[in-house]
């Protein structure tokens, strides 16, 4: 029985050897043996990919906690900002303007201009 069984397992490692020669001699072989030699590398490549998702999870779950908590809570108020004049200069104005006083013939030109292109130049908030 003994002596069968290393028949057996020789015959099969025969054809085993020719089956691979004769793979080895197929056109694209080559490129298959690369893969699967490269195949090792490539998994450690994605195992540490992976180990790397773990960590962006933790952090996606922690920023959208934190935008429940904000978005739960009241909205904050907003801090008043200083007080600058209207020109934007950041210069006081040196002669308070009354109340009636008429405005000057710049002023008007530019108050036309604006009132003929329909608008104030600020861009208006998409609908």
């Amino acid at each position: 029985m003994a002596q069968q069984s290393k028949d057996l397992l020789s015959k099969l490692t025969d054809r085993g050897e020719g089956v691979i020669g004769k793979i080895s001699e197929l056109p694209g072989a080559q490129g298959l043996m690369d893969a699967v030699g490269n195949l090792p590398e490539r998994l450690d490549d994605l195992t540490k990919r992976v180990r790397g998702l773990d960590a962006l999870e933790k952090r996606i779950e922690e920023l959208e906690r934190r935008v429940s908590e904000l978005g739960s809570g009241s909205a904050p108020k907003a801090k008043p900002r200083p007080a600058s004049s209207s020109a934007g200069s950041g210069r006081a104005r040196t002669t308070p303007r009354s109340a009636g006083a008429e405005k000057s013939e710049g002023a008007k030109r530019a108050g036309t201009a604006v009132q003929r292109s329909g608008g104030t130049g600020k861009k208006k908030p998409a609908s």
